[in-house]
């Protein structure tokens, strides 16, 4: 329920508790599904730089609710995907279970800049919505 008179009376749903995450294999679709809500221009295009993006921000996610489940919100996977690339690839990486899912993500990140920063730019037009 939404008051949108008063917004202290809604009910809040955090769509990427830990809670809600057991099942990574479905995380991927729910993390598509949920970017697609937030940037819903991008529905039309769906290529490898919003593939990978979801790539991203489902490790970022998993490394959140690994490492800091209190802190995996929203908010804090957008913040954190707001780091200096180094920073959230060094935070993604010293995840076990983050970087086994990011390897194409790292190839990108490793390889051409101009791959990574396509992803990454993917990533920051979450802030604008």
């Amino acid at each position: 329920m939404i008051n949108v008179e008063d917004l202290t009376k809604s009910a809040w749903v955090n769509p990427i508790a830990p809670a809600f995450i057991q099942d990574r294999d479905n995380l991927s679709q729910s993390i598509y599904s949920l970017l697609l809500s937030l940037i819903p221009k991008r529905a039309e295009k769906q290529d490898f730089w919003y593939d990978n993006t979801v790539a991203l921000f489902k490790n970022i996610v998993v490394f959140l609710a690994n490492q800091y489940p209190h802190y995996c919100t929203l908010p804090h996977a957008i913040q954190l995907g707001l780091q200096e690339n180094e920073t959230l690839m060094a935070a993604i990486a010293s995840d076990e279970e983050s970087n086994a899912y990011a390897s194409a993500v790292f190839d990108a990140f490793k390889g051409t800049g101009e791959q990574f920063t396509g992803v990454i730019s993917s990533l920051h037009s979450l802030t604008n919505y």
